[in-house]
């Protein structure tokens, strides 16, 4: 393996973690992660990474700033991580390999999202999210606002209607009895 310098801390060389066949490319100073996507969805797949420092919480300002491919191939692009806590993950274009600075891979792991690794870079599978997340929220509030089991029976009478040939009579019929 040749010399690969670290996308944050610019001047370590980047080492294999070196734990049971893993192939995980570790900064000891940062303690980032260099992996491919494919490699990733391997460990993702196997449920962990044996990597104590994947654990580690994030250093202050290592998601600030993008930074170069370990391999040389450029800047990386950035993907925004959409959890409560969100971050950015970095991949480089050209060979597919992704920067997880301290603690994201374990933020990513405890999340549906490790197995959508390839979709975070992708604006389609953004806005699909979003809008789930808008629709989860704004059934939430209505679920506190007039109670799950009527919300219920709204869910049940939408799915009766949404293949009918006269689902725009029946919602008139509904406006007319609330009086809207």
């Amino acid at each position: 393996m040749s010399d690969l310098t670290c996308p944050k801390c610019k001047t370590i060389t980047l080492r294999p973690a070196g734990r049971g066949g893993t192939p995980v490319i570790r900064c000891y100073q940062c303690h980032g992660m260099w992996v491919t996507v494919e490699e990733a969805e391997a460990l993702a797949l196997g449920g962990t990474l044996l990597d104590p420092y994947s654990m580690l919480p994030q250093k202050a300002g290592s998601d600030a700033i993008t930074g170069l491919c370990p391999e040389g191939h450029g800047l990386m692009t950035r993907a925004k991580v959409d959890l409560e806590d969100a971050f950015y993950l970095e991949r480089c274009a050209r060979c597919g390999g992704v920067w997880f600075d301290s603690g994201e891979w374990q933020k990513l792991a405890s999340s549906h999202l490790v197995h959508h690794l390839r979709d975070l870079w992708d604006p389609e599978w953004h806005r699909r999210m979003r809008a789930e997340r808008i629709e989860r929220g704004h059934r939430e509030r209505v679920v506190e606002l007039i109670g799950e089991p009527l919300v219920a029976e709204i869910d049940r009478l939408v799915t009766a209607l949404e293949g009918h040939a006269e689902r725009r009579e029946a919602v008139g019929y509904l406006k007319q009895k609330l009086g809207l």
